[in-house]
């Protein structure tokens, strides 16, 4: 699993990079275009919006797998190792079943936006169920993050076991 959480990694960080790339070219391109010609991208904010959550899911699920999101450690870390590991078990246990259900309902959410062929309203008249895939491959990099953890011993933090905590973050 390990093998293909470091692809999956490499993947959302490649993919993640790419986004980013795109979408501020289009947006600059865009102001550029109103600035110098009076002329817009219809397009811009719809396909921006799109690009956001991609970025986000794929930020998520990478910051998930290095262990640095932000906690407040000043109390977990005063628990015995034992507790720590216990808690840590459990907040993957929790994350993979909140993500598996999350997963499933945006599932059906997308396969009911294409069997009856919805469509945005907007400009490019996008079929709503591109977008929305996004969400259930986000819920499901995110899960299969939170597996290989779990796989690996449950710690809540990175590759060194621990996750930044708020003050270290901070500066302080």
């Amino acid at each position: 699993m390990n093998l293909v959480s470091q692809l999956l990694a490499r993947l959302c960080n490649a993919l993640g990079g790419a986004t980013l790339v795109v979408m501020t070219t289009i947006v600059v391109v865009d102001v550029f275009l109103r600035t110098l010609f009076n002329q817009t991208l219809g397009f811009v904010e719809e396909i921006t919006g799109y690009l956001v959550a991609v970025v986000t899911f794929f930020g998520v699920s990478i910051t998930f797998r290095e262990g640095a999101m932000f906690r407040v450690s000043f109390l977990y870390e005063k628990f015995p190792l034992a507790l720590q590991k216990a808690l840590g078990i459990l907040y993957l246990t929790i994350t993979i079943v909140f993500c598996g259900t999350m997963m499933w309902f945006t599932s059906l959410m997308v396969w009911s936006s294409f069997t009856r062929g919805k469509i945005a309203a907007t400009e490019l008249q996008t079929p709503i169920y591109i977008p929305q895939i996004l969400l259930p491959v986000g819920f499901l990099i995110l899960l299969l993050f939170a597996v290989d953890r779990l796989l690996q011993g449950g710690s809540m933090g990175g590759s060194e076991g621990h996750a930044v905590p708020v003050d270290e973050a901070a500066g302080e």
